[in-house]
Parts: structure tokens; sequence; C-alpha cells
């Protein structure tokens, strides 16, 4: 059984890295292309708001979960920017609760631009806390977005790259991930939506 988890999951893991090869193909035949280089459409400075919600019911384990991580960024230029996202979890599984915030706030710095395809990198610190755990990391997140059209983009986080002390979201409820390295694990993915303005 636990082989055919591990089985499981790199099948999903698989599917996940093939879907975001293919993503900059089905994107440019699907989607109009937002021309960054134009200089009739040359961006300046900018906000960008995002995030994501999250809500799951398993009656067969009776548990419940939410979660909230809104996003709010300004953009100097197509390459720079500031910003921070905060996020919030709440699990309920019979009448006991858990729950967990964080808040991250970060550079961003966009190194590609493919149109519409762009990879980012998030560079910043977080703090967190769950079940009366307190955590930190420093690191980096290595971050894609496909325009959709022009102001709206899906956004993928893709990993995390750094250093953790007890940080909130591992593997097991309200113990948190300690250590260093490159982390690609499930939890890490978030995808969303941003609105630039």
């Amino acid at each position: 059984m636990f082989y055919q988890a591990i089985r499981t999951k790199r099948r999903q893991l698989l599917t996940l890295l093939l879907l975001l090869l293919a993503s900059p193909l089905v994107a440019q035949q699907y989607f109009p292309h937002v021309d960054h280089s134009s200089p009739k459409d040359e961006h300046g400075a900018r906000w960008v708001f995002g995030g994501l919600v999250s809500y799951w019911q398993d009656n067969k384990a009776k548990t419940t979960n939410l979660q909230l991580a809104p996003e709010v960024a300004y953009l100097f230029n197509d390459d720079w920017g500031l910003g921070v996202v905060g996020s919030y979890e709440l699990e309920k599984k019979g009448s006991d609760k858990e729950s967990l915030w964080a808040l991250r706030p970060f550079v961003r710095y966009y190194y590609m631009h493919r149109e519409p395809f762009n990879l980012y990198l998030d560079g910043g610190f977080g703090v967190s806390a769950s079940s009366g755990v307190k955590g930190w990391e420093v690191g980096l997140r290595p971050g894609a977005c496909v325009d959709l059209t022009k102001g709206l983009c899906l956004c993928l986080r893709l990993g995390f790259i750094g250093v953790r002390d007890r940080f909130a979201g591992g593997e097991e409820a309200g113990i948190g991930t300690t250590g260093f390295g490159l982390r690609f694990a499930p939890e890490e993915l978030q995808i969303g939506l941003e609105l630039e303005l």
C-alpha cells in the first residue's frame, strides 16, 4: 500500500510537470499575446492583486479544509516589484479545529518574458504560527505566469529554495517544516490569479 501511494504521487508530479511544459504551447494557441516590448504598450509602475482560495470537504474522512491566500504587489517596471502574501488555513475534523497563518513579504524579479509566458523569482522571508508553534523561513520561490488577457494572469509558485525553522504548512499538521535546501513537494505548489491595475 505504501509503494502504491508513492507511485501515485510520482504519477501526479510527472503529470504536473508535463502540463507545465505544455502550457506555453497551449497558451500561445488560445490566449491573446501581450507584448511587453511594444512601445505603445509599455508598462510603468502598477499594482497587482491576486491570490488563491481553496475549500475542500471530505465526507468520508469527515474533514473540511479552507485556505485563503491574498496577495498584493507593486511592480516598478516589467522586471522588478515588491509584495506580500498572507495566508490563513483552517482544517476541521469532527469537533477538532486547527488553524495556521503565515505572512511572507517578497521582492519579485521577472527573469524571462516569452509571451504569454513569464518566469520569475520571489525572494523574501516569512513568519507563521500553527497550533502555538511559531516558525520562519528565508528563501526563494520560483514561479511562472501565463497572460490570459491584458492585465489578467494565471500564476504558479512551484516550490521553495532556502532555510526554514518550524514554518507552517508541512506534511504533518501542527509541526511545520525545518531544514534547508530545495523543496518541490506538492504542498509547495500554489496556483492563483493575478490582476494588474
